[in-house]
């Protein structure tokens, strides 16, 4: 029979059964057996062992919630996401091992780590390049016949973990989402950029995909007004009617979009200008 369990704030020792079973241990310094089935296994913040045994398992490490390095620099978080203060290194390592899944018929019962990881993570150019080395090491090490992982160790150095008997690692966001490209804003354009009194624009702000939580509070523009921005095609183009201000001549102005948006699965945006306009 399948299981969801979720851990305690202290060191939590759960084994589970033969069925499909959801584990997140939480805080605290967990070891966790997934035993059979296809298990999904989060060890949470803290130190954690776990052991997946039998059947094809999701191991999940959420970088955020432990021990990373940026630069010369340590740095550990919790469960809510919070940054503690830097600290002098690596206290220690969460160890992931898949288990020694059966291979039948020429297919391996294949373990998954997936590594999440935060905005900051993701921008981190030696955590993203120590997974692609981590990933290469992951297919040269399998059994040739089988696909099944060998019992080697791969530790990191920009992460807290070694990892062992894994056939596949996916890279996540925060949110636990394969899509980990930012959105950007493609272009912001406006249909009259030489106003005068009784003149509009419009304002169209064109992004690289579908983007949430878009709206005027998102915008600055200079001596003038916005109508709310709408968007057509699901979120991708939005449009406004700017009216400038009247009795003002300005030759220098630009329309500024800030980066509080984020893209369907949760990433964060960035920010972009317009070309001058004159009003």
């Amino acid at each position: 029979m399948a299981t969801t369990t979720v851990g305690t704030l202290g060191d939590d020792k759960i084994v589970l059964g033969s069925g499909d079973d959801v584990v997140d241990g939480g805080a605290g310094n967990d070891t966790i057996n997934g035993g059979a089935g296809a298990d999904t296994l989060d060890g949470g913040s803290g130190l954690d062992r776990l052991f997946g045994g039998s059947g094809a398992d999701i191991l999940i490490y959420k970088a955020f919630e432990n021990q990373w390095k940026t630069g010369t620099e340590y740095l550990s978080g919790t469960e809510d996401g919070a940054i503690t203060s830097p600290i002098l290194g690596f206290t220690g390592y969460d160890k992931y091992d898949g288990g020694n899944g059966n291979a039948s018929g020429g297919a391996a019962e294949r373990d998954t780590l997936q590594i999440w990881l935060n905005p900051d993570q993701l921008a981190n150019s030696a955590i993203m390049a120590e997974i692609a080395q981590a990933k290469i090491w992951v297919e040269a090490q399998k059994n040739a016949n089988t696909g099944q992982a060998g019992t080697a160790t791969f530790t990191f150095t920009t992460i807290n973990l070694t990892i062992t008997q894994i056939e596949a690692i996916s890279v996540r966001n925060h949110l636990g989402s394969e899509d980990i490209l930012a959105p950007t804003v493609a272009t912001v354009t406006m249909s009259d950029t030489a106003l005068k009194i009784g003149d509009t624009s419009t304002v169209t702000v064109t992004f690289s995909e579908k983007v949430l939580a878009f709206d005027n509070s998102d915008v600055t523009v200079e001596n003038g007004t916005l109508t709310a921005f709408a968007s057509a095609d699901g979120g991708k183009t939005w449009t406004a009617t700017f009216t400038p201000s009247s009795n003002i001549e300005d030759t220098t102005n630009v329309v500024t979009v800030g980066a509080n948006y984020t893209d369907l699965a949760g990433n964060a945006g960035s920010g972009a200008t317009s070309a001058n306009y004159q009003v």
